[in-house]
């Protein structure tokens, strides 16, 4: 099952359940995403499965932005982290700094030594299933590790 069908099966058992707040939360991904599907034409479902994580990442990083905003507003914190943790449920599972690491040195050893090349590799393979920020911290160490070893 894609995660848009997901997505939509979860709002409509939440719309059965009456959970108001978690529909809201749901319906404002799903329209970032509908959203972001007219813009891309009619995307095939590798393409829709990648737009939905993009968009989730994307509620995720807003979302955690308005709680470091909100920091002083106890309340209203606890029903963001409520609303992240309903939307990354939509992410697959994350690789660890470790396994990014043992990645990335496998990369390198196959050649790749440009921090671009390697980032679309991960991308390619990986999609979604690593923090970005986190990744090109990892290959900048790696790449200048294996760099200064020569």
């Amino acid at each position: 099952m894609s995660t848009l069908t997901t997505i939509i099966a979860d709002i409509q058992q939440l719309r059965k359940q009456r959970a108001t707040d978690d529909v809201v939360t749901l319906t404002t991904l799903l329209s970032a995403i509908q959203l972001k599907h007219k813009s891309h034409g009619d995307p095939s479902t590798a393409k829709s499965d990648e737009i939905c994580m993009e968009q989730v990442k994307s509620f995720i990083k807003s979302l955690n932005e308005s709680i470091a905003t909100m920091a002083h507003d106890r309340s209203r914190v606890a029903a963001l982290e409520r609303q992240r943790a309903l939307v990354e449920r939509y992410l697959p599972v994350q690789l660890t700094e470790d396994e990014l690491e043992r990645i990335v040195e496998e990369f390198v050893d196959a050649g790749h030594a440009a921090i671009g090349s390697i980032m679309a590799l991960l991308k390619q393979h990986y999609f979604a299933r690593y923090d970005g920020s986190t990744a090109m911290q990892v290959v900048k160490r790696v790449t200048a590790e294996r760099s200064t070893a020569k």
